[in-house]
């Protein structure tokens, strides 16, 4: 899935930012969690065919995602990601919320966010990154873990 105001919202932070660490910006944010609970639908729906079309998802990964769910003992319970109000605002030192990071891959930006399942925090994190291509915002799906 992919969002052009984001990949030039990223470029400008990009090419404005001389520190290693930087706060990324409230557009970022929100194109972000929208690509994340999208993905998330699409899981839900169980719609593997637009997984991988849309976010280049393959079939082992896919199939791990719901090995892992299964193991967590929520494979039929509805995934989400927290609250805005959680997610943008909340700090936890002990786990990500929603957290967008720098990583050593340039112009990629790594994305850690906890997962709810029928509205309830659960123990797993969704892991990917998020890489501007053809004037567009794209999201990589990396993991889910404990």
């Amino acid at each position: 899935m992919r969002s052009s105001a984001a990949s030039d919202v990223y470029k400008r932070q990009n090419q404005a930012s001389s520190s290693i660490m930087h706060t990324f910006s409230l557009t970022l944010k929100n194109t972000t969690f929208h690509l994340i609970s999208h993905f998330l639908t699409l899981l839900n729906e169980r719609n593997f065919q637009q997984l991988e079309r849309e976010f280049q998802l393959t079939k082992n990964a896919y199939d791990e995602i719901l090995e892992e769910l299964e193991y967590e003992g929520i494979l039929l319970k509805k995934l989400s990601l927290p609250p805005k109000d959680i997610a943008f605002t909340a700090l936890n030192d002990n786990r990500a919320i929603f957290e967008l990071y720098e990583i050593n891959t340039p112009e990629k930006i790594g994305i850690d966010c906890c997962l709810y399942a029928n509205n309830h925090e659960t123990v797993l994190t969704l892991s990917g990154t998020l890489e501007p291509k053809e004037n567009c915002l794209v999201f990589h799906f990396s993991g889910i873990h404990a």
